[in-house]
């Protein structure tokens, strides 16, 4: 409130005190035993005809803006953990302020707001977010020729996994291909290649391997030439996928139990639940059930600590055809 109404921080709370004494702004606490202030929708309504007839909104509008985009900023390092779940948090408990701000910013400020919406991935891939962020990501591809190609192609590469969590698979196949066609002519081997297998996995979820397999090996052999350990590991998975869907398991297991060996080498833990996760399923094909549930169940714990509801969604299903193969119909259900 201070930096919006740039005003000293003891006067504010000192209005913001008689205005609580006047039952015109509530206090609660949060979850998290944090103070909040709020105003009763009507009379937030009449103090924003206020502001539009004072002539500031737009100077107060800024500065909520600003000050909004220095606090979601602050978090950059943190944002960019897997599962940061203390920052989520903390910004949706101000979604409301954050939604009004980007509002605003896409209108009349785009370079911030496009830059809050590129900090927030880490939110809009967090179940019951991915059409929100879809919607924020369209805005800056709106804007068409006044994104720069390097930060359009980063933009549409979000929205594509936004669109296959979603299951919305040929919009992401159409997303990857754009931004494949952007990093080609900025000569980014290594996001070509990375958009190269994200094109690939739409198209063994569409049901077409035949398809899937050329983009899988082209990018193989871009990471192969860069020498890019982590990611000729990422392609092996892509291509095990394949051979999983076609009923080679043994060559799946392989490259999983590869790309299992370079996520541990890596200390990435999302890519170690994946893999473990592939492995589990090849498990139940080959007949060895409690051998799966074990893996899953890993998998499980490690997701529901970090609340990563989407892994959970992948988990179920293989517990429970794991589960129906022991012949526990009923714990399978």
């Amino acid at each position: 409130a201070a930096h919006v109404v740039d005003a000293d921080e003891f006067d504010v709370l000192d209005l913001l005190t008689r205005l609580i004494d006047k039952s015109l702004v509530v206090t609660e606490r949060s979850e998290s035993g944090e103070t909040r202030y709020r105003m009763l929708e009507t009379l937030r309504q009449f103090g924003l005809e206020l502001l539009s007839s004072s002539g500031r909104a737009d100077t107060v509008r800024s500065r909520h803006l600003d000050h909004f985009f220095g606090w979601i900023s602050s978090m950059r390092d943190d944002l960019r953990k897997p599962f940061p779940l203390e920052e989520l948090q903390r910004i949706r408990g101000d979604m409301d302020n954050v939604r009004s701000a980007l509002t605003w910013g896409f209108r009349e400020q785009p370079t911030p707001a496009t830059e809050i919406t590129k900090l927030l991935y880490p939110l809009w891939s967090f179940p019951g977010y991915y059409g929100e962020g879809r919607r924020w990501y369209q805005q800056i591809l709106d804007r068409g020729d006044t994104v720069e190609p390097a930060e359009r192609a980063h933009v549409l590469g979000r929205s594509a996994r936004l669109a296959f969590q979603q299951g919305d698979y040929a919009v992401d196949l159409a997303l990857q291909k754009e931004r494949a066609r952007i990093c080609e002519a900025l000569g980014d081997e290594s996001r070509l290649a990375r958009s190269l297998v994200l094109q690939g996995t739409a198209q063994a979820y569409m049901g077409h391997l035949d398809e899937a397999m050329p983009l899988y090996e082209r990018a193989l052999a871009l990471y192969e030439r860069l020498d890019d350990a982590t990611n000729i590991a990422r392609a092996e998975t892509s291509i095990g996928l394949v051979s999983f869907l076609k009923g080679d398991f043994e060559d799946a297991r392989r490259r999983f139990e590869f790309s299992l060996r370079q996520a541990r080498k890596d200390r990435h833990k999302d890519r170690v639940q994946v893999t473990l996760g592939n492995l589990a399923m090849v498990d139940v094909m080959q007949g060895r059930p409690s051998d799966a549930k074990r893996l899953i169940r890993q998998c499980m714990r490690t997701n529901e600590k970090v609340e990563n509801l989407y892994g959970i969604s992948h988990d179920l299903p293989a517990l429970a055809v794991a589960t129906r193969l022991e012949g526990d119909v009923t714990g399978a259900a």
